[in-house]
């Protein structure tokens, strides 16, 4: 929440869209996690050891924000109330916004979650194609956030969120189709760069409905969009006892159809 916030206050601050670039990194560096711990896991390395691992890069990272002097607000721009926040839960086009952005990231944790484990445990695969798999979806990810801006001026964010929709029904609907790993993979593709640009479109469109809250704004959508993300795994893996992981990786494609839904009712922007 902390990091989308700061992105919106950037963009206010500078005037540019550094929102989709900021998400390619974190789905670039999911992409190399998940290589990564694939390789790893395939050569005989423990969960325990793969996490250990990470503490050194996780320490360089603090101090480089410990040391980093971020810039502020513009000149005038005053700070958002603590009570802003419960204001804004009352905001329609905001709440709207929230629930799409909530739809993308619980797609984008049940991906992150439960593919590798589908294509390990579902189709029998071994451990570095089911990291691959993961990799793929996030190299889509940040491939397709890279070109999030030049969608967004060339289409608009409702049109860009209505391809959204669509195309991660259609990508999960072809990988949940066949066992053939090719196609597999391809779906996996296909729903990456289509889920890449909703989380950003409406982080950067909260700080445009309520530019004078941006931080509770922010704060609002975040909320409601990283609970998905959180809550997303936990409810596929309650469906996957009961009907079985290939099933409930459904809700994925269903998660895509009420985006473009969603997104039919924003205002064109």
């Amino acid at each position: 929440m902390g990091i989308n916030a700061v992105a919106v206050d950037l963009e206010q601050v500078t005037g540019r869209r550094i929102m989709a670039l900021l998400h390619a990194t974190f789905s670039g560096g999911a992409m190399f996690g998940a290589i990564g711990a694939g390789v790893l896991i395939q050569a005989g390395a423990d969960y325990r050891s793969v996490f250990l691992g990470m503490l050194l890069p996780l320490a360089a990272v603090i101090l480089a924000v410990a040391m980093t002097q971020f810039p502020s607000r513009t000149v005038g721009t005053p700070r958002d109330k603590v009570g802003d926040r419960y204001v804004l839960y009352r905001h329609i086009p905001l709440l709207l916004v929230g629930a799409i952005a909530t739809l993308g990231l619980l797609s984008e944790g049940e991906m992150e979650h439960w593919s590798g484990i589908y294509l390990r445990q579902t189709l029998g695969l071994p451990a570095f194609i089911g990291g691959s798999g993961v990799a793929v979806f996030y190299a889509a990810m940040a491939t397709g956030r890279l070109g999030t801006a030049w969608a967004v001026r060339s289409f608009g964010n409702r049109t860009t969120l209505l391809g959204a929709g669509l195309l991660t029904a259609a990508g999960m609907g072809l990988a949940l189709a066949t066992s053939e790993l090719p196609l597999v993979i391809c779906g996996f593709l296909l729903v990456g760069l289509a889920l890449s640009g909703v989380a950003p479109i409406a982080f950067s469109s909260a700080g445009d409905l309520a530019p004078e809250m941006a931080g509770s704004a922010i704060s609002v959508v975040t909320t409601l969009g990283y609970g998905g993300f959180l809550l997303g795994p936990v409810a596929i893996g309650g469906l996957a006892e009961l009907l079985g992981l290939r099933i409930a990786l459904g809700v994925i494609a269903a998660a895509g159809l009420m985006i473009f839904v969603l997104a039919l009712r924003l205002k064109t922007t």
